[in-house]
């Protein structure tokens, strides 16, 4: 369990009322800011997110049409792979109370504080991150502001086609998420992170005297014709404000207008994995597929996708202690290791993708495993795997990379 500190309490603001939207809101996405070690929270304060106003939609003023854009595919899945990105549910489990979290083996840490919109708990899921991951890769391409349908942040999420079909339960499981995110406030302090790393790679595209985020999860705003309605009584406005994509209006969408809080520290502090898109989604598959049953689940399934994100995640950090391992070696003069082995437990797999174990689903998600590391070393992005006993079951598997 993590260390905590407690923070007093402060009353959260409430979001402004429909249309009523300030400059720094607009322009400034999050409100960032310099505090003296220690003082992380003591004036806890943030702005609303934003919401809907004339000025704020994207588009060329005076047309009927606002075309949400067809997005960059870069071929790539970019996976933020810091301990405070990926703490986010236990740190909202935590409030009122901030959680120190471990940045490096010396003792640095970094403080953190998650509440809901209403000044109580909030609970954040592991999808929740991953969707906060799929904002910020879509920042990263397509620049801001972002306009992006539930069905774009799912594709994007499952490294789907343009053309491959989000179910409804799918768009409902985004949505969810995202109008969660977008009112959830935050605040993170990695003032002593950057201190002690001073030999950090620094991001030309960041501003390292600024080193305390405050702002909710993700800064955007959900459009729809219901909220322009309520937002905007001039008929013309309403008109404005329609989302088209490809001949129809569009129900539901996002305008996002900030890099979401954890992925800037995770770029920042140069904390970014990235792996071919294709070891996301992989209809075909790869690998000893005569070992796998005929019966499979839909391989863009979000549990199923959460899996492949999260065993990604641990091959990047055990690529990384591996590099360390080499560094090491050298250093003392002593015999390079050729290889890197760890183990990771079935019940490790379930709790980072919010599956509920039951010896049904345990089953399942041991043939998922096993699939999707048998298309990771056909892909040659791990050496081997096996599984391991704890006791007389079947506990886990050992990965080499």
């Amino acid at each position: 369990m993590l260390p905590e500190q407690t923070i007093q309490k402060e009353q959260i603001p409430q979001p402004p009322t429909p249309g009523e939207v300030s400059e720094t809101d607009v322009v400034g996405g999050h409100q960032l800011s310099m505090m003296e070690d220690g003082e992380a929270g003591e004036d806890w304060q943030m702005s609303p997110p934003p919401e809907v106003s004339r000025a704020m939609v994207p588009g060329k003023e005076g047309t009927e049409q606002q075309q949400v854009r067809e997005l960059v595919d870069t071929g790539r899945v970019v996976i933020p792979t810091s301990l405070a990105f990926w703490s986010q549910p236990e740190t909202a489990a935590r409030f009122p109370n901030a959680v120190a979290i471990p940045a490096d083996s010396r003792g640095t840490i970094i403080r953190s504080r998650i509440a809901g919109h209403d000044g109580n708990r909030v609970h954040i899921t592991h999808f929740d991150c991953q969707m906060e991951a799929t904002i910020a890769q879509l920042v990263e391409e397509n620049g801001l502001p972002l306009v992006v349908t539930p069905a774009q942040i799912y594709r994007k999420y499952a490294a789907m086609g343009r053309e491959e079909r989000v179910t409804k339960k799918q768009e409902e499981e985004v949505i969810a998420s995202i109008d969660k995110l977008i009112v959830t406030p935050a605040t993170l302090d990695f003032t002593q992170e950057i201190q002690n790393h001073t030999k950090l790679k620094r991001n030309p595209r960041y501003n390292y005297t600024n080193t305390v985020i405050e702002g909710t999860l993700i800064t955007g705003v959900r459009v729809s014709q219901t909220t322009i309605k309520a937002a905007s009584p001039d008929a013309a406005e309403q008109k404005l404000q329609a989302y088209y994509y490809k001949g129809r209006i569009v129900e539901n969408a996002y305008v996002i207008y900030a890099m979401p809080m954890y992925a800037v520290h995770d770029h920042m502090v140069n904390q970014i994995a990235t792996f071919p898109a294709r070891l996301i989604n992989s209809p075909e598959g790869a690998g000893h597929q005569e070992d796998l049953p005929e019966k499979r689940e839909p391989t863009n399934a979000s549990h199923v996708i959460s899996m492949r994100h999260y065993i990604l995640l641990q091959i990047s950090r055990m690529r990384r202690a591996f590099e360390g391992e080499k560094v090491s070696a050298k250093r003392r003069i002593a015999p390079v290791p050729m290889s890197h082995t760890e183990k990771l437990s079935f019940a490790k797999i379930a709790e980072n993708s919010d599956i509920t174990i039951t010896p049904r689903s345990l089953r399942t998600l041991r043939t998922n495993t096993e699939r999707i590391l048998n298309e990771l070393l056909a892909e040659q992005t791990i050496i081997g795997f096996s599984t391991y006993k704890k006791g007389r079951a079947i506990d886990g598997v050992t990965i080499t990379v």
